[in-house]
C-alpha cells in the first residue's frame, strides 16, 4: 500500500524495512502517531525526487524505533526515529550522481522541507524537518559531500 495517493513509489513496508531488525527480531511497527511526519517527508522530498530522476530510490533505513536505532548505532535523537530520514540510493544512478539531484533540486526549491543531506560512499542520508528539533520549525538545508 502506498503511503499516499502522491507517493506511488513509496510503501509503508519500505518505511519501516530493517535488515537489522528482522536479524535481531526488533519489531519496528510505526507508531500512528508517527504517520503524518513520513507522508509529509514522502511526499516533499522523496517523491518529489524519484519523480525527478525518472527511476528507481531504495531506502536500506528510514524509520527505526529507539531499539532499532540504537542497534544500528545511531545517534539519539536521529531524524529516523520520527521517519523523517532515510539512506538512500538507487540501482540505476550512481551515487555522485543522485547527490548531484538532490542538490540542484534543493537550489531551486523543488524539495520543501530538506533538512540535512550528507553523501556516504554507498548512500545518501537525508532527512526532513525534525519534529522535536529545539521548537524551530525553519530546516537547515545543509548538504554535506
Amino acid at each position: 500500500m502506498n503511503i499516499s495517493e502522491h507517493t506511488p513509489n513509496f510503501s509503508w513496508d519500505e518505511v519501516i524495512f530493517s535488515k537489522t531488525a528482522i536479524e535481531r527480531g526488533i519489531d519496528n511497527s510505526l507508531p500512528v502517531e508517527l504517520k503524518p511526519y513520513v507522508v509529509e517527508f514522502a511526499e516533499n522530498i522523496l517523491q518529489p525526487l524519484r519523480s525527478s530522476l525518472g527511476t528507481v530510490i531504495k531506502s536500506t533505513s528510514w524509520y527505526r524505533n529507539s531499539k532499532l536505532n540504537e542497534a544500528v548505532g545511531g545517534v539519539f535523537n536521529s531524524s529516523h526515529t520520527w521517519g523523517v530520514a532515510a539512506d538512500i540510493h538507487s540501482p540505476f544512478v550512481s551515487i555522485d550522481d543522485l547527490f548531484r539531484e538532490i542538490q540542484g533540486m534543493h537550489k531551486m526549491n523543488l524539495l520543501t522541507g530538506l533538512d540535512f543531506c550528507k553523501k556516504y560512499k554507498t548512500f545518501i542520508h537525508i532527512n526532513g524537518f525534525h519534529p522535536d528539533r529545539g521548537g524551530s520549525k525553519s530546516p537547515r538545508g545543509l548538504i554535506v559531500s
